[in-house]
């Protein structure tokens, strides 16, 4: 009998402290459940309302950098994005650069853009026609750029068009990506190729570089191409003023004034008065326009072309009578819009 009581207390106490570990559980796991699906909400919710540009600097410290977002409104407090992250992501870690957050973005997004580094690219614009020293003084200028230039970068080997780049982006990198462009181009324009003194795209450059600094508009390009055919194949010297001042200043400023008489006697490799034949080399960096007017050029019979009054186009002549007449045409006019 007293065996069947004793054993009842026990059962008794038993459930007792059961019911006392049991309940205590329940609520633990239903309040982490609560939390989880809290975490959800606010994570997949949108949350930033209005559109902002943040930059993210190099090395920054992940909380650091989330606490700057949640003080900015773009981001919850730095410990629900970071368990988020973990949680929907599975990492916290971010990437630096330059981003753009939209507004009605929800806290996953903005997390998913900074762990990926969906980062913000800005265009960057070289004109056809500049000499490397140009292109490399606006790369070097540019801080969103980083590292120092290494190596000798050949006159007329960049393409120049747009660009996009990302900040803290390598400047040889960049040049790089141009030079391969200029490279992909060429080779390309190469295997259509039809003007008879362009045997490598060296003379691809070459050539048009010179329609790029002759040309007052892209439309003449090709026909300044057939007037270069032309001359060449008759032994005629190019005579063209860019490689003159190319031969001058090496591409690496204006000329700065009119070219004279004098100039045109100064030799070079480039001078083409002095010269026969293309010149050494590029004198500049000829756009896609140039280069394919260089290997399609446009048949025609003119040999000489001059500048109008206006610069906004030139005046093409067969024979070197009708040259001198234009010429004298376009000085009367410039005389009179001078009065």
């Amino acid at each position: 009998m007293v065996k069947r009581i004793l054993n009842s207390l026990k059962q008794s106490a038993s459930l007792k402290w059961r019911s006392f570990y049991i309940l205590p559980s329940i609520l633990i796991i239903f309040t982490f459940f609560l939390a989880l699906i809290s975490l959800v909400y606010i994570f997949t919710t949108p949350y930033n309302f209005i559109e902002k540009e943040i930059n993210i600097p190099k090395n920054a410290r992940t909380w650091d950098t989330l606490n700057n977002l949640y003080n900015e409104g773009i981001l919850p407090h730095p410990l629900i994005s970071i368990s988020g992250a973990i949680f929907i992501n599975g990492s916290p870690k971010i990437m630096a650069g330059d981003y753009v957050f939209k507004a009605g973005a929800a806290p996953q997004e903005i997390m998913t853009m900074l762990q990926k580094g969906w980062v913000l690219a800005h265009r960057l614009t070289f004109p056809e026609g500049w000499t490397v020293h140009e292109i490399l003084t606006e790369i070097n200028k540019d801080m969103r750029l980083s590292g120092t230039i290494s190596g000798t970068i050949s006159e007329g080997s960049i393409f120049p068009s747009t660009y996009y780049i990302q900040r803290h982006q390598d400047r040889n990198h960049l040049i790089q990506t141009m030079i391969t462009t200029m490279d992909k181009v060429t080779h390309e324009l190469m295997q259509s190729n039809e003007n008879p003194f362009i045997k490598s795209t060296h003379d691809l450059i070459v050539f048009a570089s010179m329609l790029e600094r002759e040309a007052a508009n892209p439309d003449e390009l090709p026909k300044i191409a057939g007037v270069f055919i032309n001359r060449l194949t008759k032994g005629m010297r190019l005579q063209s003023d860019p490689t003159v001042i190319y031969g001058i200043t090496l591409g690496k400023s204006g000329l700065g004034r009119p070219l004279n008489r004098q100039d045109l006697k100064v030799d070079s490799d480039y001078n083409t008065y002095t010269r026969s034949g293309l010149p050494k080399g590029p004198i500049c960096c000829p756009g896609l326009a140039a280069l394919e007017a260089a290997a399609h050029p446009t048949t025609t019979d003119e040999l000489y072309f001059v500048l109008e009054h206006d610069g906004k186009a030139h005046r093409f002549s067969i024979t070197y009578k009708e040259h001198l007449e234009h010429i004298r045409r376009i000085r009367n006019a410039l005389k009179v819009a001078n009065e």
